[in-house]
């Protein structure tokens, strides 16, 4: 009888062991795809089966597909646009660009990542360019405002901006169209 109950409890704790190191393992999968996602790396294979590990894992991979396909419209957004799509930092540094800034300033999108918007102002419209950008910050308002945009080659172009600070990125968002054929 002893012998019985001593091989059931070393079978139950046997199991037990195994059944945790299965849901470990299982589980240490969805955290490294967690990280992988983050990165932007392949994730690993599915994890197979119909329990609740399974389908988190299903959803997941679904969660992943959207945010894949939600990253490669914003590029073709970024991409596309006529106008001048930014996102500046509270310093009002360029942190990303539509590749459209080259029509507008004649800079590539990687080269005007880090300048800051003071240079490519002209100095007869930096204070109220400025100006525009704090009100922005403190109302959590869209501003829209006009000033004067200097090129790479130092041309004056007359702009169009639409700027909206916002508090959860921590990041201005602006839109510059180029309104040089109005002002004709």
């Amino acid at each position: 009888l002893i012998a019985a109950l001593a091989l059931s409890l070393l079978l139950t704790l046997g199991l037990c062991f195994l059944f945790s190191k299965v849901i470990i393992e299982r589980i240490a999968i969805l955290r490294a795809n967690t990280y992988r996602i983050s990165k932007d790396l392949t994730l690993l294979p599915p994890i197979a089966g119909i329990d609740e590990i399974a389908k988190l894992d299903a959803t997941f991979r679904s969660m992943s597909l959207a945010l894949a396909n939600a990253k490669r419209r914003d590029e073709l957004i970024l991409k596309n646009s006529i106008d001048v799509i930014c996102a500046l930092d509270r310093d009002l540094k360029i942190l990303r660009a539509s590749d459209s800034c080259y029509s507008l300033w004649n800079l590539e999108s990687p080269n005007i990542v880090g300048k800051s918007i003071r240079d490519l102002v002209s100095e007869n419209t930096t204070d109220s360019t400025l100006e525009n950008f704090r009100l922005a910050l403190v109302d959590s308002s869209p501003r829209t405002f006009e000033n004067e945009s200097i090129s790479e080659a130092e041309k004056l172009i007359p702009c169009l901006w639409s700027v909206q600070w916002s508090e959860e990125d921590e990041l201005f968002i602006c839109v510059v169209h180029d309104v040089t054929e109005r002002k004709l």
